[in-house]
């Protein structure tokens, strides 16, 4: 080989050794980012589900799985919008996607009917700018994020406050400020009756 086409040849070859080395720490780079996600998305205390642009479930971690009372293998594949129950009226987003962020109702036989806070997020698609090897995994385009939330909890501490703001707690008759806030109405009523 001649010196220029020696070089040329040599120029190639490491910009071809660059090019597989990025792209190798790139696929690795995203490798332990889909690792991370698993772990966080498995070991999260709130229920989550993965679910495709249909609603069908794709994954379900131990919460939500426990939340909807089914192992998460029964879960695949199903439609998530069979679990939950929402008003239609309230639907705000402009997405086509069953569900919406909001309250739901988990309503199936196998579980008691309870209200859920319902987040949901579309999930970012891949970057195939960072992939040019074309070593990256199927696209997560399309995928959204459902996280739950029981609200029954909440609903019941705010049944108590209500209550103990208006009934005397030692004797569960109506306190001063029940009174008061009946008292009004019905003075109005007997000026108007005469």
């Amino acid at each position: 080989l001649n010196p220029p086409a020696a070089k040329d040849c040599l120029a190639r070859l490491l910009a071809r050794w660059f090019v597989d080395r990025w792209a190798d720490v790139q696929w690795m780079r995203r490798d332990d980012a889909e690792r991370r996600f698993g772990a966080l998305f498995e070991q999260s205390g709130e229920a989550l589900v993965l679910c495709d642009a249909k609603g069908l479930m794709v994954a379900v971690n131990p919460a939500a799985a426990g939340l909807l009372a089914q192992a998460p293998s029964a879960l695949l594949g199903q439609p998530l919008a069979r679990w939950l129950q929402q008003p239609a009226a309230t639907r705000r987003d402009g997405n086509d996607f069953p569900l919406h962020t909001g309250e739901a109702m988990l309503a199936r036989r196998q579980v008691a009917a309870r209200p859920l806070d319902l987040r949901v997020t579309r999930m970012p698609a891949a970057d195939r700018s960072a992939d040019p090897a074309g070593k990256a995994g199927p696209e997560v385009a399309g995928q959204w994020l459902a996280a739950l939330r029981d609200n029954s909890g909440r609903r019941r501490t705010q049944e108590r406050l209500s209550y103990l703001a208006n009934f005397d707690s030692l004797t569960g008759l109506p306190n001063r400020s029940m009174f008061r806030e009946r008292l009004a109405p019905a003075m109005d009523r007997a000026e108007r009756s005469g």
